[in-house]
């Protein structure tokens, strides 16, 4: 495992700015989706590597996502207050009980 190369200050307030423009393009889609892991890969897919390091990983051994940083909290409440829907973080079993089997 590769460890995570801290960002500046500077660096991480940019990155915030860059994902939370993001976040707002993709709420005010109006997604019928509810799944913070769902939403979160959608706007990871639209920002550089340099700019996901924002976001809290998943554990290697089990797949599921540890409680949400303080910024991703942020944007899952901005996220509700444009979109209405708000998002709920699931455990791995969870998501591939509503969605199926998970092969991403």
């Amino acid at each position: 495992m590769r460890g995570k190369k801290q960002l500046s200050i500077s660096e991480e307030k940019k990155s915030q700015m860059i994902v939370k423009e993001v976040f707002k393009k993709t709420a005010s889609l109006k997604l019928e989706c509810d799944d913070w892991v769902e939403i979160k890969k959608l706007v990871m897919k639209q920002v550089a590597p340099s700019h996901r390091k924002v976001f809290s990983r998943r554990d290697q051994k089990t797949k599921n996502h540890p409680p949400l940083n303080m910024f991703e909290n942020e944007m899952k409440d901005l996220y509700k207050e444009i979109s209405g829907t708000g998002l709920v973080l699931r455990e791995l079993d969870e998501r591939r009980e509503i969605y199926g089997r998970l092969f991403r």
